[in-house]
């Protein structure tokens, strides 16, 4: 229900109320500023009673007080947002609230942080949580019994935290922050400052699925990582998937944060070196040898994006050391097969942010660098191969086919690109190949 709107859609909506009984509905109100109240909304809050999921984007300067006490008894779903300006502080509206009663509410979504301000819902029986609140205390009453899932999105660097004690979330196994707080990078400020972020305001301890997201550019892993490690995540922690968006990462940030992660799984970074993953190989002594087991020993896929390391051999070594069986040949030519200490075959997949870069990776990771500088001299049969096959492509491939084999014609266009290493998912057709996607 969108305010104002037009004759036609009044005896729609009448008709809907009516004909649709006593039976659960969906509603969306979307009250623009400066329109006039609708008897259909009137009607409308008639019928909270049937509500099972429900949009309110809604104006504070536009008679708030119609939501001060409303009654959903079959409410499980609330998508909530407030506008207002300054000039409401002065007009008395700053003390109106929209209180829910909603005894079967899971599901909140709210839009803004500011929002969060007019909201009064039983917090205490949430499955799921996404906004950003003002304040993190405002989240403690509901961190205890239900929450399982909590999303951050926003400025979350001008986030308020509790003046002693961390928020313990016992129950909470997915946790997504995702940073937009751009202006304030400039003075060092992304998450907050080194001892204001909310890493060291959260507990977390059965966490399993956790995703950070950061400024593109500019670092900042060391203090979300110190965090990390002193508040939220216990020194065993349950964590299956970890998605760490954030740059500057050391070396020793590295090896810290791997180390708490024995059941991880899925692991996702941004532009790391290839080096870091030396503490990853699968060493001889790790397979005779329990107490020598790299790091994340469960791990099945590796993910970097925007990767930019010209040395891929470490990486590869990773890769082929994981694998659940390898055949060691000795110099009577018998053929041991040794069992893994890792659990899964790996896969390692490289994300490039230009075209040119991803066949540079593929080249490496195929050997075709090496056989290039040893036998690309001028009017050797390597270059004549290679000359041949581009007058085919050129001659013979459509302007499509040209992008899908490799081969683009505005290169410019390609955003996103990735080499893999071991198994590829089911829609590619090799072993090892280049997967690129077009991001216009």
């Amino acid at each position: 229900l969108s305010l104002p709107m037009s004759d036609s859609f009044r005896l729609f909506f009448q008709m809907f109320i009516e004909r649709s009984g006593n039976r659960p509905i969906h509603v969306a109100i979307m009250v623009t500023r400066g329109a006039n109240v609708s008897p259909l909304l009137q009607l409308l809050l008639s019928q909270s009673h049937r509500w099972k999921s429900a949009i309110l984007h809604l104006d504070l300067s536009m008679h708030l007080e119609l939501f001060e006490d409303v009654d959903v008894p079959t409410l499980e779903s609330l998508n909530f947002k407030c506008r207002w300006d300054i000039r409401t502080l002065f007009n008395g509206w700053f003390e109106l609230h929209v209180v829910a009663k909603a005894p079967k509410l899971k599901h909140a979504i709210v839009d803004d942080r500011r929002s969060s301000i007019f909201l009064e819902i039983p917090w205490n029986q949430l499955l799921t949580f996404t906004g950003l609140p003002y304040d993190l205390e405002v989240l403690r009453p509901l961190a205890g019994p239900t929450l399982e899932t909590c999303v951050f999105h926003g400025p979350v660097g001008i986030m308020n935290y509790p003046k002693e004690q961390p928020v313990h979330f016992s129950k909470l196994t997915s946790l997504r922050i995702a940073n937009t707080n751009y202006q304030h990078t400039q003075h060092g400020l992304q998450f907050g400052w080194a001892n204001d972020i909310p890493f060291r305001w959260i507990i977390a301890p059965v966490l399993q699925n956790l995703e950070i997201i950061g400024h593109p550019v500019i670092a900042g892993a060391s203090p979300i990582i110190n965090g990390l490690l002193s508040t939220t995540l216990p020194s065993n922690s349950l964590l299956k998937s970890l998605t760490f968006h954030v740059r500057g990462m050391t070396d020793e940030d590295f090896t810290r944060l791997l180390t708490v992660m024995p059941n991880l799984e899925y692991l996702d970074l941004c532009d790391t070196p290839s080096s870091y993953f030396a503490s990853l190989i699968a060493t001889h002594q790790s397979y005779t040898d329990p107490e020598q087991l790299p790091l994340v020993p469960r791990l099945r896929t590796l993910k970097i994006l925007n990767f930019s390391d010209a040395d891929t051999d470490v990486l590869a070594d990773v890769h082929d050391s994981r694998r659940l069986l390898l055949y060691k040949r000795h110099e009577d030519r018998k053929i041991e097969v040794m069992e893994s200490p890792v659990q899964y075959n790996l896969l390692v997949e490289l994300t490039f942010s230009s075209f040119r870069a991803c066949l540079g990776g593929q080249d490496r990771v195929e050997g075709w660098d090496k056989l290039r500088n040893a036998h690309a001299t001028k009017g050797s049969e390597y270059t004549k191969v290679l000359g041949w096959a581009r007058h085919l492509a050129s001659q013979f491939l459509s302007r499509r086919d040209l992008s899908i084999y490799g081969v683009s014609p505005h290169p410019s266009d390609f955003l996103l690109l990735t080499v893999f290493y071991g198994p590829v998912p089911r829609s590619s057709f090799s072993s090892l190949g280049v997967k690129h996607s077009a991001m216009m």
